[in-house]
């Protein structure tokens, strides 16, 4: 039996959607695949978000900027399906689309090969025998400076659950993961913290929120923010 009403259907966008396996096809050449794409004009620049859901919120950044490209990921077929749907529709020759597992980050991407990795609103795993599934860990953490490209690479957290914030200030206190990555931006209510602002104000998503922050802002609750320099 098929695990979802969906999978079957993720072939109607061959030259968009790469689940499972596929996902690892492009390693170390995102690049090569997206120069044709968006043309002469492509900034090189590569931005991975995990957890894309339907891409509302990719595909609102995307079109603004048409000349980088951007790789969104999720788990959920029907998720995939829907934004590769929205992405297809919007003709967006910048974005393309994992059905993969971010753990495997260092397999779908080469070494110094991504810009900025996104990371917004995880699921919280916040029971206590999910704690361990948490995205969030050393061995994460450091295949993503694996695979970033330099000193101006970024990795950027958002998420509406406090422990979850709280437990990524330790994960970073390791001394592994602070020879990797520079922390520059740590606040535990970004949208009311002038200085967080100011200092994200350059990030292409400055000023954009997702679904998930606007259901918690409307309920004047906060978002948690942090940032993550590359050491290169």
């Amino acid at each position: 039996m098929p695990r979802s009403n969906y999978a079957h259907r993720l072939i109607e966008f061959p030259d968009l959607i790469f689940p499972d396996d596929q996902a690892f096809k492009h390693r170390a050449h995102w690049r090569e695949y997206f120069a044709p794409r968006i043309g002469p004009a492509f900034t090189n620049e590569l931005i991975f978000e995990i957890g894309c859901n339907d891409a509302t919120f990719l595909s609102t950044i995307a079109q603004k900027q048409p000349n980088t490209a951007f790789i969104g990921l999720d788990w959920k077929v029907k998720a995939i399906y829907d934004a590769a749907t929205r992405v297809n529709d919007l003709e967006l020759k910048n974005v393309a689309l994992l059905r993969a597992r971010a753990q495997d980050i260092a397999n779908i991407f080469g070494t110094n090969e991504l810009d900025e990795i996104w990371i917004f609103h995880p699921d919280p795993c916040d029971r206590d025998v999910e704690l361990k599934n948490r995205l969030i860990s050393e061995s994460f953490l450091l295949d993503a400076h694996r695979v970033l490209r330099d000193e101006n690479s970024r990795m950027c957290l958002k998420t509406d659950h406090e422990a979850y914030y709280e437990w990524t200030l330790k994960v970073i206190e390791n001394p592994a993961i602070r020879r990797a990555f520079e922390l520059i931006v740590s606040t535990p209510d970004f949208w009311r913290d002038e200085s967080a602002l100011e200092k994200t104000s350059q990030r292409i998503f400055a000023g954009a929120t997702t679904t998930f922050e606007e259901r918690f802002l409307s309920k004047k609750k906060p978002i948690y923010y942090i940032e993550l320099r590359n050491r290169g």
